[in-house]
């Protein structure tokens, strides 16, 4: 397995630093930013589109990059993946949720009680039907990943949720 992980450094590296280099080059070339706004705009939320030139925001996407290949520097293949796949497909689901049923917003964030349970229950699916994750230490990882995702900072949610994971899962896994 760290063989795996020191070979999907090989891939993840290279697209993390591309996904950075996209987002300072869409920063200073107008042409640039267009045509990731034609291209991608649909996937991209509108705090990602820089109203000022030079003005650098790292958009989700690029965060999600840089954060699988930190996980995989940091922990194991195994650890590293599923705390990823867990945020991902979590944090796309309580968005849907919480932008279409949520009306309650956590105290001083843009976050929603709805969109919350919605990533704790998918969180607990995610981590149950992760082969090699048992049933409690899936679930704690679950709770941890949600209870990092509440609040607004410190970092990016899709560099300190996942991380949030994997420790946890590292420790409840011991």
């Amino acid at each position: 397995m760290v063989l795996l992980g020191r070979q999907s450094l090989w891939i993840l590296v290279p697209l993390a630093t591309v996904a950075v280099a996209s987002d300072i080059i869409r920063a200073y070339s107008a042409g640039f930013a267009t045509f990731i706004r034609k291209t991608f705009g649909s996937l991209m939320r509108p705090s990602e589109f820089s109203g000022a030139p030079r003005q650098i925001i790292i958009n989700g996407a690029t965060w999600i990059c840089c954060s699988a290949a930190l996980m995989s520097a940091l922990f194991p293949v195994d650890v590293a993946a599923a705390a990823v796949t867990l945020h991902m497909i979590s944090d796309a689901v309580a968005a849907v949720i919480g932008r279409s049923l949520g009306r309650r917003r956590w105290p001083g964030t843009q976050r929603t009680l709805s969109g919350s349970a919605a990533y704790l229950v998918t969180g607990l699916v995610t981590m149950a039907l992760w082969p090699a994750i048992s049933l409690i230490p899936g679930a704690l990882t679950a709770v941890a990943a949600t209870a990092a995702e509440i609040p607004q900072g410190p970092l990016n949610d899709n560099l300190r949720v996942p991380l949030v994971a994997a420790l946890t899962l590292t420790v409840v896994t011991g």
